[in-house]
């Protein structure tokens, strides 16, 4: 977990790297991604190195408000 200068911390993404790594679906077809914002009432307290499990465990009864995106992605076969 990286603690930002303003106090946000960052955790892993599923490439198991800080940071965005954009989609990248296999070749072929096209993939959908759903991007999730919560509002809070609260700062979650959790330890570097959680996973999303601990993540929804943390979660419940501290979303306020959620808003949802989804979108669509493909590449061509190469």
């Amino acid at each position: 977990m990286r603690h930002l200068p303003d106090g946000s911390r960052q955790g892993d993404n599923s490439w198991g790297r800080l940071g965005w790594a954009g989609p990248s679906p296999p070749p072929g077809g096209t993939h959908r991604y759903v991007f999730r914002l919560l509002a809070l009432d609260a700062r979650l307290d959790l330890a570097g190195g959680a996973v999303r499990e601990g993540l929804d465990a943390a979660l419940v009864g501290h979303v306020l408000e959620e808003a949802a995106l989804m979108a669509t992605y493909g590449r061509g076969v190469t």
